[in-house]
């Protein structure tokens, strides 16, 4: 019985000394990790101040850069009854990530931000050097950012700032409270439709600003590399993820200035965006504008019928009646279309006091298109049936000529 506990005894001590053992070789392993990485960190963080507090560190760093100040009035088109800011309370932002959109393990580790302080621009960034420092990086973003009235970003409503939102509510860490969040992507997207395919930052970049970047990395990349960074793998590349987040954010201010040109300038422009400027203003109730922007589109473009029709609208709008008569009995003959023919048909009957010759275009397009062939829509033939039952009513006459 004492034989076995000694050999009892024997093995635990093995077991005990032979974990030690482990333990000391992983520390010993760790700790050269840990000081290559901090000699690679150092390296590749030069700009940047370790920022730290009770609650954890991170790393920042702040450069000035030239800027033309951009006067924003004409951008309160795409605002709606919002008012846009001074220049000065503007930050522009941009967030490097990892993790899925709206994931549970989604975060920021970068993120610049791009503000005027007179006449010059200010850049900062803000680094997430160790995931469980997220706190006191959030914080102090959230102290930042607060003190702005107004954010822009490029597809920040569906991303960038709801993922910092999120990450800030989980903290417990107030969220900035701006009056507005203009997000370029939208902007862009209803301006320069019909004329570009993409409408990723680069490319916008490349197309409207003419710019091309002699070192980036592709955006998909980013996540690699922080992970590789983490591990102490990707050291150097961090660099290029500094480099890829600066350009996005100072493309952003040159973006937004192109934006307030064309709006200044729409006679400049390509065809299709002032068409998509008329139309935005129609939609918005600025007629008149509307009306006169469209006289920019020359007769040769292929946006002179799109034109025509939209002017038809304004009139109508407008209650122009003759001028909406002659441009949608213009739209009327060149197309097959029902839509044009409705509206004469309504403008004839309701404003011109003319049922019979609502119905003479109305029989005609109807003989024309369908002639037995195949049934008559039932909203044709509703106002077909509607217009006899008047006219009949009348005697067949046009009584008010």
């Amino acid at each position: 019985m004492t034989h076995d506990r000694i050999r009892k005894l024997r093995e635990l001590l093995k077991e005990k000394e032979l974990t030690s053992r482990k333990e000391s070789d992983l520390k010993r392993r760790l700790d050269k990790l840990d000081r290559v990485r901090k000699r690679s960190l150092g390296s590749n963080l030069r700009g940047f101040i370790k920022v730290e507090d009770s609650r954890g560190h991170f790393y920042m760093r702040r450069v000035s850069i030239p800027l033309k100040r951009i006067q924003l009035g004409s951008l309160s088109l795409f605002l709606s009854d919002s008012k846009l800011p001074d220049l000065d309370r503007l930050v522009f932002l941009d967030n490097e990530s990892i993790g899925i959109s709206g994931g549970v393990g989604s975060f920021a580790f970068l993120v610049g931000v791009l503000y005027l302080r007179g006449d010059d621009g200010v850049f900062e960034q803000y680094f997430l050097s160790d995931p469980s420092n997220e706190y006191a990086f959030l914080s102090a973003l959230s102290q930042k950012l607060d003190s702005f009235e107004a954010v822009v970003t490029f597809n920040g409503k569906s991303f960038d700032v709801p993922q910092l939102e999120n990450r800030m509510t989980f903290h417990g860490i107030n969220t900035p409270s701006w009056n507005l969040h203009m997000d370029l992507l939208h902007v862009t997207r209803r301006l320069y439709r019909g004329l570009l395919e993409s409408f990723t930052l680069q490319n916008l970049e490349k197309n409207l600003l003419k710019k091309e970047r002699r070192i980036d990395i592709p955006s998909s990349w980013v996540p690699r590399i922080y992970r590789g960074f983490l591990k102490g793998e990707t050291q150097g590349s961090i660099n290029l993820v500094f480099i890829h987040n600066q350009e996005d954010v100072v493309t952003l201010y040159s973006l937004m200035g192109h934006v307030v040109n064309t709006l200044k300038s729409p006679e400049n422009a390509p065809p299709q965006v002032v068409y998509n400027l008329s139309l935005l203003n129609f939609k918005m109730g600025k007629l008149e504008e509307a009306q006169k922007l469209l006289n920019f589109i020359p007769d040769v473009s292929p946006l002179h019928y799109p034109a025509k029709r939209l002017r038809a609208y304004i009139s109508k709008r407008l209650k122009n009646w003759d001028e909406a008569l002659a441009h949608f009995l213009d739209w009327y003959r060149t197309t097959s279309d029902y839509l044009p023919l409705e509206e004469v048909a309504k403008i004839y009957e309701h404003r011109m006091k003319n049922p019979v010759r609502a119905l003479e275009l109305l029989e005609n397009y109807i003989t024309k298109n369908w002639n037995g062939r195949e049934e008559i829509p039932e909203d044709i033939h509703r106002r077909l049936n509607r217009l006899k039952s008047k006219v009949l009513k009348n005697g067949g006459l046009n009584i008010f000529e």
